[in-house]
C-alpha cells in the first residue's frame, strides 16, 4: 500500500521523511510521493490532488493550534454539502487522524522526536483499519550494542596481547638456549684447539 507525504510549514522534510519511511515499511507501506504547501491555499490545492490517488496520506508540521494550523485548515476543507466535519481522533499526544470511507489523513508535528514516540499507537491504528501486520525487526537498544562491541573488542585484545606474548617469550627463550649452546660448542672447541696447539708448542720446544 503506498501514501503520500504533504510538508505544510515544515522544515526537515528529509529527516522526517526517513523516519516515516523507517517507522512503516514493516508494515507494507511504500512513500510514493512527496509535496509542499507554504500557506493554506497551496494545502488545499495539493491535498485535493492527492486525495484523488491515495488512500492513506500524511500531513507533517503547521500543528501549531493558530488560524492557518493545519486542523484548522482541514475543518474548512473537509467539511461536506451539509455542513458535517470530519472528527479528528488523537494519536499520541501531538497526532490527530481523519477519517472518511476508506481513506485517511494523518497531521504529523514537524519533529521527528514527537513522531517517533506517537509511532507504535500509530502503527496500531493503521494495522487495524487496512489489516496489515507489522514484521518490523527493532533494532537493540544502541547502549547495548555498544557495551556488547566493547566487551568483545576486550576480549579480543586480551587474547592477541597473550598470544603474542607467550609466542614471543618462547621464541626469545628458544633462541637463547641455541646461542648458549652455540657458546659451549666454541668453548669447548676453542679448549681442544688450545690444548693441541700447547702439544705441539712443547714438543717442538
Amino acid at each position: 500500500m503506498n501514501y503520500d507525504i504533504i510538508f505544510y510549514h515544515s522544515g526537515k522534510t528529509a529527516e522526517l521523511e526517513r523516519v516515516l519511511s523507517m517507522a512503516l515499511e514493516g508494515m507494507g507501506l511504500q512513500q510514493r510521493g512527496a509535496e509542499a504547501a507554504a500557506d493554506p491555499v497551496e494545502l488545499f490545492d495539493t491535498l485535493s490532488g492527492v486525495l484523488k490517488k491515495r488512500k492513506l496520506i500524511f500531513i507533517i508540521g503547521g500543528m501549531d493550534g493558530g488560524i492557518q494550523s493545519t486542523d484548522s485548515v482541514l475543518s474548512d476543507v473537509l467539511t461536506d454539502k451539509n455542513g458535517k466535519k470530519p472528527a479528528a481522533k488523537p494519536v499520541g499526544n501531538d497526532g490527530r487522524m481523519l477519517r472518511s470511507s476508506d481513506q485517511t489523513i494523518i497531521l504529523l508535528p514537524d519533529s521527528s522526536e514527537e513522531i517517533g514516540k506517537l509511532m507504535p499507537e500509530l502503527k496500531e491504528k493503521l494495522g487495524e483499519i487496512y489489516k496489515l501486520s507489522d514484521e518490523t525487526v527493532e533494532p537493540p537498544e544502541i547502549e547495548k550494542v555498544a557495551d556488547e562491541l566493547d566487551n568483545e573488542l576486550s576480549k579480543s585484545k586480551r587474547e592477541r596481547v597473550a598470544a603474542v606474548g607467550m609466542t614471543a617469550e618462547k621464541r626469545s627463550r628458544r633462541q637463547l638456549d641455541a646461542i648458549k649452546a652455540a657458546i659451549a660448542v666454541l668453548l669447548v672447541l676453542a679448549a681442544a684447539q688450545l690444548a693441541v696447539a700447547s702439544y705441539i708448542f712443547l714438543n717442538n720446544t
